[in-house]
């Protein structure tokens, strides 16, 4: 789904396969739409606006996603009305 990032940002890096990064505005409108390949980082901040991210094909891809602070709760839109988010939950693991 759309969702935003209630941090610093989201780094995400692509390091297999082909990934789909769909960016809006506040009001929900596509703004943006790429595919990223292996090797080819992207980053967004909710002062750019929010995201939705996929896979555009059949075949396999790994992405890896750094957020800076680490976050726990977000807000997720899953349909194009902005005034009906709601909340994601996001897991975080580190050694």
């Amino acid at each position: 789904p759309i969702h935003d990032h209630p941090c610093d940002g989201c780094w995400l890096s692509v390091l297999k396969g082909k990934v789909r990064e769909s960016r809006y505005d506040k009001s929900l409108t596509c703004v943006s739409d790429d595919t990223f390949k292996a090797g080819d980082v992207s980053y967004i901040t909710d002062n750019i606006g929010f995201h939705k991210v996929g896979n555009p094909t059949n075949l396999p891809s790994v992405t890896l996603h750094l957020y800076s602070p680490p976050f726990q709760k977000c807000q997720c839109w899953h349909t194009e009305d902005p005034e009906k988010p709601s909340e994601g939950s996001n897991t975080n693991y580190s050694e």
